[in-house]
């Protein structure tokens, strides 16, 4: 929670926009505490590999789960044998 603010080096999705002034100074104020200096030794080890979903992977998982709704759906409104 606090890496936008802190924005680290190894942050894995940096702000592209600018902190306007008072935000800066409120930054600058928060590094120096011992929370915040703890969060940037950790945030490294707790960083891992992403969890984005690729489009490709979500498409799939999309096609998968309308396949399987069909299904049941098809399974549920049916007329009986």
């Amino acid at each position: 929670m606090l890496s936008p603010l802190l924005q680290p080096p190894e942050i894995q999705y940096p702000m592209r926009v600018k902190l306007p002034p008072y935000l800066q100074d409120y930054r600058v104020t928060l590094l120096r505490h011992p929370a915040a200096q703890w969060a940037a030794q950790i945030l490294p080890a707790a960083s891992r590999r992403s969890a984005e979903v690729s489009r490709r992977s979500a498409a799939g998982a999309d096609a998968a789960a309308s396949y399987h709704l069909s299904r049941w759906f098809w399974e549920k409104t049916r007329p009986p044998p």
